[in-house]
């Protein structure tokens, strides 16, 4: 009989008792990633809502960050509720966007959904994850 175990106890102890501090870590990264990607969709004729988002900031009694920009048209932006056509306004999916908005490329339109529909979202939530925990799993003498 040819038997293999691959067991390393010790290693896999360390890796969930730094999880959570890592997880917590890598979800304020991503919540920072995010906030930038939200930034750079952000209209930018005057500036007002592009220089208006607030820092990430934790959510009390968990491990989620939020965000947020306090300008009274971020929802018309996000969900095209323009009430009328203009010369900076635009049909998209049949509702009325700020053509700054459009993000025909992805087939999304707003500030935070392309965000939401970046495909490329897991894949960097994942990857942050794994850093984190390395670098903590090294800091800790592993």
């Amino acid at each position: 009989m040819l038997r293999m175990t691959v067991s390393d106890e010790d290693q896999l102890e360390r890796a969930l008792q730094v999880l959570p501090e890592a997880l917590q870590e890598a979800t304020r990264q991503i919540a920072i990633q995010a906030r930038t990607i939200a930034e750079g969709n952000s209209p930018y004729r005057t500036g007002h809502f592009k220089g208006s988002w607030s820092e990430v900031m934790p959510v009390s009694g968990g491990m989620s960050y939020s965000f947020e920009n306090p300008v009274g048209y971020g929802e018309m932006l996000e969900y095209g509720l323009y009430p009328s056509l203009g010369p900076r306004t635009a049909v998209f999916k049949g509702r009325i966007y700020s053509r700054q908005a459009i993000h025909a490329d992805l087939g999304v339109a707003g500030v935070l959904t392309p965000t939401l529909e970046d495909v490329t979202l897991p894949d960097r939530i994942a990857a942050t994850l794994i850093e984190e925990i390395t670098r903590r799993m090294e800091g800790a003498g592993a």
